[in-house]
């Protein structure tokens, strides 16, 4: 008779209840946290410590370091399939470049010290290893490349985040031409050097560089000229995106910035409200908040708008901001 009394309570107990939507943002960066995302159902993704790129079908591209390098999720998001499962996990940074017609796939890859050009079936174009020829490294152990950027007349930037601070040069073909930056806290110098973006607000476009331990921003010309280190709200700025004339800056201290052609902020989103959490690894599933990112690492808008957030973490999350206005 209990037995019956404990069922007929747990039917008449409310159903569960779907969590209410979260809004995020200010003026006109305002978004709703997307609870029901996801971009693999089937299994952890594995460490998120890469970043995201979208190609002209409205296809996804982002990195794990896992056992599948990198994973293309079709426009509905329903598909995928994996590329370059052969490089093994390191991937650190995506983009994707047009190229006569072409759309190609940029990445930095820490494991194997090198930085990679590839078709979308995955087939290498280009490898650009370590850069024997600055005469800057004794080794390809010393050279732990985190970004890359391309500007539109084909000259390639790669920038070594993680080993001495320098961003170098190459040309279209791959053949390196300089080196400028490195280790230091003086404009021109960089402590992590971590994300790259080309500034066509600009004219001529700029090179933009996400100096995370300087805490800044840090503008340089394309030849490696520094223009100027651009102190904004910033803590630990990871990766750049734009879309109309705004930039969005992953901040690994746990939130993202939107800032306007002047880089002034516009809003911040998803600010973690414990400091413990920001900027941390190993925050497990059952700490994640939707509207609080813990470690932002990677960050892309999508042609429609929507806003996609990697945060650097252990088991791996992929957050989507649904753009409200």
């Amino acid at each position: 008779m209990i037995a019956v009394l404990v069922l007929a309570s747990s039917l008449l107990s409310d159903p569960p209840t779907t969590p209410a939507a979260v809004t995020v943002g200010a003026q006109h960066h305002v978004y709703t946290w997307d609870t029901e995302f996801t971009v693999d159902a089937d299994r952890e993704l594995g460490s998120t410590h890469g970043g995201i790129a979208f190609l002209r079908d409205g296809s996804m591209v982002f990195s794990t370091d896992a056992d599948r390098s990198l994973i293309v999720l079709d426009a509905e998001r329903k598909t995928r399939r994996t590329l370059c499962d052969d490089l093994g996990a390191g991937i650190h940074d995506v983009k994707v470049v047009v190229e006569d017609g072409v759309e190609f796939i940029w990445f930095a890859h820490l494991g194997k010290h090198a930085t990679y050009k590839v078709a979308l079936d995955g087939t290498v174009k280009l490898e650009l290893p370590w850069p024997e020829a600055s005469k800057l490294y004794a080794g390809a152990g010393e050279y732990h490349p985190t970004s890359v950027a391309v500007a539109h007349d084909g000259t390639v930037f790669v920038a070594d985040g993680y080993g001495k601070s320098y961003i170098h040069r190459y040309a279209k073909d791959g053949t390196y031409l300089s080196s400028f930056g490195g280790f230091g806290d003086a404009p021109g110098l960089m402590r992590t050097c971590h994300g790259l973006w080309i500034d066509t607000r600009n004219d001529p476009p700029t090179l933009l560089v996400c100096d995370r331990e300087n805490h800044c921003l840090q503008e340089f010309d394309l030849s490696g000229k520094s223009l100027r280190a651009i102190r904004c709200d910033v803590r630990r700025p990871c990766a750049i995106d734009e879309k109309d004339g705004d930039l969005a800056i992953a901040d690994l201290e746990g939130r993202v910035t939107i800032l306007d052609r002047d880089f002034d902020v516009i809003a911040h989103i998803g600010d973690n409200a414990k400091p413990e959490l920001r900027a941390q690894f190993d925050v497990p599933r059952e700490q994640w908040k939707p509207g609080e990112f813990m470690s932002p690492h990677g960050i892309r808008w999508d042609a429609d708008g929507n806003l996609y957030v990697m945060d650097w973490n252990k088991t791996g999350r992929v957050t989507r901001l649904v753009r409200k206005r």
